[in-house]
């Protein structure tokens, strides 16, 4: 329907201003450690957020309930509290990026229906012990979640590199008969550009470029699929596809 593909339309526009924001500060900022930033504050506290698990079970433990039902409470408490950390964590640093759009990313990690059976699993059987041990289980959130951040695009398949290796975030000295540098454009400087402005066109080179490159790749598809929606547009769907082509234009104009 037409309101299915605006919506559509709306959160691939906020997924990918996203990883364009990031992409966009990392230019400024000449190195890939945003992404880095990004991660790191979005992680809870250990010791914080083993209070707040300890906090929680010890309100849901004297319910007659289902054990299941307890770690459910428990999750849900937890979650809620991770999401207004992350967000005051953000909010608080020196991280140039839209607060709108982070907070909705922090949203979309902490209540995606994709990763609570991950979580469940993982921590429902520290649960059913006699002794409930919160520091444990709040190591596994923190791994978690974690994850689920860093990780929402598809993974590519892993492939055995033929020697030699080179790093892939290296870059070549020469050509095969030239010195080192010779492949090198050194006219291609710009004297008119001031101290400390963005290098139009640089390539940011860091030992994580590639899980960057895939998070935002998939970010849009991770946001879609919480809502249990597909990145695919259909033919009929003549307003989202409008819609998605503006958005196309954006960013390349805004990496350009």
């Amino acid at each position: 329907s037409a309101d299915e593909a605006e919506e559509r339309a709306r959160v691939t526009e906020a997924a990918q201003a996203l990883g364009t924001a990031v992409q966009l500060e990392m230019e400024r900022r000449c190195t890939g450690a945003v992404f880095g930033e990004l991660v790191r504050l979005f992680a809870a506290d250990e010791d914080k957020l083993e209070d707040e698990v300890r906090r929680s079970w010890s309100t849901v433990a004297p319910m007659s309930i289902k054990t299941s039902d307890k770690v459910k409470k428990v999750i849900v408490h937890v979650l809620k509290w991770w999401e207004r950390e992350a967000s005051a964590s953000v909010r608080g640093s020196d991280v140039n990026l839209p607060q709108a759009l982070v907070d909705q990313l922090i949203r979309e990690v902490t209540t995606s229906r994709q990763l609570l059976p991950v979580i469940g699993q993982a921590i429902y059987p520290y649960f059913s012990r006699s002794n409930v041990d919160c520091a444990l289980i709040s190591r596994v959130l923190l791994v978690k979640l974690s994850d689920g951040l860093v990780n929402v695009g598809k993974s590519p398949a892993r492939a055995t590199p033929k020697a030699p290796i080179r790093l892939s975030y290296s870059e070549s000295a020469g050509g095969a008969k030239g010195g080192p540098g010779d492949l090198v454009d050194w006219t291609d400087m710009d004297f008119e550009a001031e101290e400390g402005s963005p290098m139009k066109g640089v390539e940011i080179i860091f030992a994580g470029r590639r899980t960057f490159s895939t998070w935002r790749e998939g970010l849009a598809e991770f946001y879609l699929k919480n809502r249990g929606q597909g990145l695919r547009v259909t033919a009929e769907d003549v307003r989202g596809q409008r819609m998605l082509a503006v958005l196309r234009g954006v960013e390349s104009a805004a990496q350009s």
